[in-house]
């Protein structure tokens, strides 16, 4: 595999209901969609029918959305969600660099592992940057042998 496959466009991750019939608006006649085709020709009439159920969701996530969409991606969302969900990490981080440089260092990581491995880049993405995301608490938390002894 050269590169990650895009979920949206991976028909694994496909459920029956991503492909559907629409009637065109001019003639009636029936139109197949898949999900992520964002307009067809009716085959009777030739009018351009919109698909009332297009669905970029990649894009709220995906950083090459915009390579891969054009300018529809800017339509789904302003902010890939991998970068939101840096942008959390670090705020729940606060000032501990190391963490953050760790999260970033285990996201790239899962990143080279995602060209080579077929898995769900939502998934692989999320758990990356937000694997460490309790550990502060976590460690407020654990009660550490020295002070079990004190009262």
């Amino acid at each position: 595999m050269s590169g990650p496959r895009c979920p949206g466009m991976d028909m694994k991750f496909w459920k029956p209901q991503d492909v559907f019939e629409v009637a065109c608006p001019a003639c009636e006649t029936a139109i197949e969609f898949w999900k992520d085709e964002p307009v067809r020709q009716c085959p009777e009439c030739s009018a351009e029918v919109r698909n009332p159920r297009i669905n970029l969701g990649c894009a709220q996530w995906c950083e090459h959305a915009e390579e891969c969409l054009g300018s529809a991606a800017a339509k789904a969302e302003d902010e890939p969600v991998r970068n939101r969900l840096i942008s959390a990490m670090k705020k729940v981080f606060g000032t501990d660099r190391r963490r953050i440089a760790h999260s970033l260092l285990v996201l790239k990581y899962a990143e080279e592992i995602l060209e080579k491995e077929d898995a769900s880049p939502q998934v692989v993405i999320a758990a990356a940057v937000l694997h460490d995301i309790g550990i502060h608490q976590a460690e407020k938390n654990t009660i550490r042998p020295q002070d079990a002894t004190r009262k």
